[in-house]
């Protein structure tokens, strides 16, 4: 099961195809741009322009950002960072420069470097979605930086999912279950809620895209198996290859 919508998933569907496997589509979430205003526009191309880096944490982010801003007339020379090549390369997709990638793709990973590196201070823009955390934030603020943080898009459940998702878990229909996210994790649960599924699960193959992402599925009392070292896609369905291969 793949649990991203399809524009997110298709490489890990082609993957999947040629290990074997039959990829099942069930999209958790939906997105939604923020509606900006001519003052909110103003006001983010100020900050903006008052900005050392912008840093990405997601593809979505990336898009969402530059449906409001041209890449080529409203960045002024600042700096971008981003959290894993995925969203590197999404930003390449618009002819910029990424300016620095940590080596582990995590947020926790680019404000420790960006924490200990002297030549990265400054002010630190972060374009996000309404169900980001706060931590990296507040590390860089904790750390001296100046840092502002604007929503571009909104995460939304994806109601239209739930029967799929039913038929499939109750019918015993699936061997692995693919979390590319923590908000996937809480949505799955959420379209379950009321249904006794764990047990059905117990046998099931549970594999996230990250730590953070695992223990998202933890708290929800899942015990994932895959946890792939490099956070992407690809890695992803690698990563449950080899686990099916070791068995």
């Amino acid at each position: 099961m793949i649990t991203r919508n399809a524009r997110q998933s298709r490489d890990m569907e082609q993957m999947i195809l040629d290990y074997g496997g039959e990829p099942v589509q069930v999209p958790l979430m939906t997105y939604e741009p923020v509606l900006f205003d001519k003052n909110d526009k103003c006001q983010l191309l100020n900050d903006i322009k008052s900005s050392d880096w912008l840093v990405f944490t997601s593809g979505n982010t990336v898009k969402f950002f530059f449906d409001l801003v041209d890449p080529q007339k409203d960045l002024h020379q600042v700096k971008i960072a981003a959290v894993g090549v995925k969203t590197k390369a999404v930003l390449e997709t618009y002819d910029l420069k990424v300016d620095f990638v940590p080596n582990t793709f995590t947020a926790d990973a680019l404000a420790d470097i960006f924490c200990k590196d002297g030549s990265k201070r400054g002010s630190v823009f972060i374009p996000m979605g309404q169900l980001a955390k706060a931590k990296l934030k507040s590390q860089l603020t904790e750390a001296g930086f100046k840092v502002k943080t604007k929503v571009v898009y909104n995460t939304m459940i994806n109601k239209a999912s739930q029967q799929l998702l039913t038929d499939l878990v109750f019918g015993d229909k699936i061997d692995v279950i693919t979390f590319a996210s923590p908000s996937a994790v809480t949505f799955f649960t959420e379209l379950l809620k009321g249904y006794d599924y764990h047990n059905l699960l117990r046998n099931k193959v549970i594999a996230c895209i990250g730590a953070v992402t695992a223990e998202q599925a933890a708290s929800y009392g899942f015990r994932p198996s895959v946890v792939p070292e490099h956070y992407t896609g690809k890695e992803l369905i690698q990563a449950v290859a080899k686990f099916y291969m070791e068995e």
